[in-house]
């Protein structure tokens, strides 16, 4: 299957998502850390070469991301695929139940996972969540309350938070 590459719209930022017909496998801001380097990898993981244009699954995550942003839409339902390590995985695999307008602190995430001491390591996985808003990373937070880190800025964090407070 070809791997398809698309640039959306939204409130905060241009995002670029990349998806096959079955899977989305990446989505994040434009221009965006290691974004190229990200993309390669998937490629050379599914054996695909990336073309620009559309689909149905991104036709379908364009209307979702949309709905998102105007507060009409909680919870996604877009497949997806991710290739991390097995504990990146977990990681994003407990991100995916934080609800809509909550958080939790990467103590807590750690803490979920067995092992409260690798607060630092949930934080490094966040980092590399390669499907932002569905891997809901903006929702993870430091034990003091602060915002911590977001690979797309602080700004953009505390965007998409005040966001999901307001619905």
């Amino acid at each position: 299957m070809t791997l398809i590459k698309k640039m959306f719209p939204s409130p905060v930022g241009p995002l670029l998502a990349l998806a096959d017909a079955d899977f989305l496998y990446y989505l994040g801001f434009l221009g965006q850390k290691k974004q190229e380097q990200t993309l390669a990898k998937i490629a050379d993981l599914v054996q695909e070469q990336i073309s620009s244009g559309s689909n149905a699954l991104l036709e379908a995550l364009e209307k979702d991301l949309s709905a998102y942003f105007t507060g009409e839409l909680t919870s996604f339902q877009i497949a997806t695929k991710t290739f991390g390590t097995p504990f990146q995985e977990a990681v994003w695999r407990v991100m995916v139940t934080i609800p809509y307008g909550q958080t939790m602190t990467y103590k807590e995430l750690a803490q979920s996972l067995g092992d409260s001491k690798k607060a630092r390591a949930v934080g490094l996985a966040c980092g590399n969540n390669p499907i932002l808003f569905l891997n809901p990373c903006h929702r993870v937070l430091s034990s003091d309350g602060g915002l911590g880190g977001y690979v797309a800025g602080l700004e953009k964090k505390q965007f998409l938070l005040i966001l999901e407070k307001n619905e």
